[in-house]
């Protein structure tokens, strides 16, 4: 079999040098532990935050439909299938804008 470009040489070491041209990731936890100290609670706290503005609409949607089946006699019930779809599409549009940021989203670009 021929070598096509691939940079593999066949003898465990690539063309750009191997080894020696390792670069060691910027923030190694073992070697500097003090810029990890912190981070779970940080991320269990913004996770509690982000759980909260995701249920808190979906909460009043569904109290919303529920008021409204009662005034229009239960028709309005008809309406309690959406809530699971919107739900979804309400995650996809909070996760994408917060983790996206401003530059990613061409109608928040401002």
């Amino acid at each position: 079999m021929s070598d096509s470009g691939s940079g593999y040489t066949g003898g465990g070491a690539w063309r750009s040098g191997g080894a020696a041209n390792f670069q060691p990731h910027a923030f190694d936890p073992w070697l500097q532990p003090e810029l990890f100290r912190g981070v779970l609670t940080r991320r269990v706290f913004a996770f509690l935050i982000d759980l909260v503005v995701l249920s808190i609409p979906v909460i009043l949607a569904y109290v919303f439909i529920a008021v409204f089946g009662l005034i229009t006699l239960g028709l309005g019930w008809l309406l309690f299938w959406l809530v699971w779809p919107a739900s979804v599409i309400w995650a996809l549009i909070y996760y994408g804008s917060s983790l996206g940021g401003r530059t990613r989203l061409p109608w928040a670009c401002g």
